[in-house]
């Protein structure tokens, strides 16, 4: 079978593309070995697919696969680039070796009290890898499998992941001082004259926590919001109550001590996959090992 090729020598970032995609089998790790936006990745995609007259893969992320003639035109440009790269490894542009990737799932709200400072202390391992950061609300148990890390409130079934129990997350109500100073502190009594602002990530504990679903109702009103840090400027306005962790109310909050408490379980569920990489079994154990000093229960703070 025959395919076009493109013409123009500008047009060579297309099967560089396309192999960057091959080996990294994500279009957001294809991206950014290559340097450019996913829009444009997949605008390269496209008129590669034109060029070449059929259709190269199907599907994305962990689901990616060839179509046969994907393989094909793949196998023949790999081929080249060995050539290319044998008469001078400079020709072989759309090739290159990339770093070990990987990506971890968790709450958003934990981002910058976890992972963050874990990236900060640890930056020598950390910028061995490529890594990929998701949040927002909890995945199902048949979408973990995506990424090689998830921190949750459950681990997972799957026989193709390794479940670590890390600890606790301490979730409670709490106010500012401002708050405080303006409407009192609310209680089971009087919540019909409270107003309280939460983090949309919050909602996987409803089921959790029969607790919060009581507040939820009885409450004067309820502003749900999708960033932690709109959330805690609304609540250290003084406008709102909210939801604080053991780590979040220090210095900024009171608990509402009137109020009920839960403490979620917290698992890291790591991917078979990540711990046969170079340096994936140290990067677990330093995640373990942090995360059994962070979620730690600390009575009094929620």
């Amino acid at each position: 079978m025959s395919f076009k090729v493109p013409l123009s020598l500008t047009e060579w970032d297309l099967p560089r593309t396309f192999l960057a995609l091959i080996n990294t089998r994500s279009s957001d790790l294809a991206a950014g070995e290559l340097g450019v936006s996913v829009a444009t990745l997949k605008r390269r995609m496209a008129r590669l697919e034109d060029v070449v007259g059929t259709k190269l893969y199907t599907g994305y992320e962990n689901k990616f696969v060839l179509t046969d003639e994907g393989a094909n035109i793949a196998a023949l440009l790999f081929e080249v680039d060995d050539i290319l790269s044998g008469i001078k490894p400079s020709l072989g542009s759309w090739q290159f070796t990339p770093r070990p990737t990987f990506s971890i799932w968790m709450m958003d709200v934990l981002f910058e009290l976890f992972l963050v400072p874990l990236i900060q202390d640890n930056r020598e391992l950390f910028n061995r890898f490529h890594l990929v950061s998701r949040s927002g609300e909890m995945p199902e148990i048949s979408q973990t499998s995506q990424h090689d890390m998830t921190l949750a409130h459950y681990g997972s079934d799957s026989t193709h992941v390794i479940n670590f129990a890390l600890g606790v997350h301490e979730v409670g109500f709490a106010a500012s001082p401002a708050y405080l100073h303006e409407n009192g502190e609310p209680t089971r009594d009087n919540l019909e004259d409270h107003h309280l602002a939460f983090v949309s990530d919050y909602r996987i504990i409803r089921s959790l926590w029969d607790g919060m679903e009581d507040i939820l109702v009885k409450v004067g009103s309820v502003i749900e919001v999708d960033s932690t840090a709109a959330c805690h400027a609304l609540a250290q306005k003084g406008l709102h109550f909210t939801l604080a962790t053991q780590w979040s109310s220090r210095g900024n909050y009171e608990p509402c001590s009137a109020l009920p408490t839960v403490e979620l379980p917290v698992y890291l569920s790591v991917h078979k996959r990540f711990l046969n990489l170079p340096e994936g079994q140290e990067v677990v154990d330093i995640i373990c090992e942090r995360g059994r000093e962070y979620f730690q229960p600390q009575a009094g703070v929620c």
